[in-house]
């Protein structure tokens, strides 16, 4: 998907410094930040179906958040 994204001048201008700073293009330091908001957003998302579930299964929150890190650890590997 192809989407134009307009920015008010405060954030193009930070966004501008920050992609000299780190020399790249503002285009893929922002495509970096979207898919690092997205990756964010599924693990949020991860976390609480994992406590939802945690709690119907009387396992304790961080118990059930240690077995989800451990899977996704091990789906990162596979993809290696």
């Amino acid at each position: 998907m192809n989407a134009v994204i307009e920015l008010d001048k405060q954030r193009k201008e930070a966004l501008t410094k920050i992609a000299r700073r780190r020399k790249t293009s503002g285009q893929q330091l922002l495509e970096k930040a979207v898919d690092e908001f997205l990756l964010r957003i599924e693990n949020e998302d991860l976390l609480e179906t994992s406590a939802q579930t945690a709690r119907k299964t009387n396992l304790r929150e961080r118990d059930a958040a240690a077995i989800v890190r451990d899977w996704r650890k091990n789906q990162s590997l596979e993809q290696i």
